[in-house]
């Protein structure tokens, strides 16, 4: 193999690795959930395991390749945890204007409620 073949290898797998990657961002932004997360990166080894590792695995080759995957996992799941969270607290936070108008709701509420009470 030479280095041109090597390069070009690598750079499929790069480029293989940053859609998955947008799209699991564009997924999140829409529905940030937990599972998604989970979903998405057992999917992914389960597809590069059929697609690219069953055919030169050995069995001698499989717990470390066992162990390499899960260490791979593990550090996807970290990066994927925290960007959930970060797209959960964006989607559950309010901007300045929707706070006003929560407090002017309150306070159209209050004087609804006072008057009744004046009423009655």
């Amino acid at each position: 193999m030479d280095v041109n073949t090597l390069i070009n290898l690598i750079m499929i797998y790069v480029a293989g690795f940053m859609a998955g990657w947008g799209l699991i961002l564009i997924l999140l932004w829409i529905r940030p959930e937990y599972m998604f997360v989970l979903f998405y990166v057992v999917a992914n080894h389960v597809l590069v395991f059929l697609f690219f590792d069953v055919w030169r695995l050995t069995w001698a080759d499989a717990p470390v390749y066992a162990l390499n995957s899960a260490i791979a996992a593990g550090i996807a799941i970290a990066l994927g945890l925290p960007i959930v969270a970060l797209f959960k607290w964006l989607k559950t936070r309010k901007t300045g204007t929707e706070k006003q108008f929560d407090k002017d709701i309150e306070r159209i509420r209050a004087e609804i409620a006072a008057r009744d009470q004046s009423a009655t």
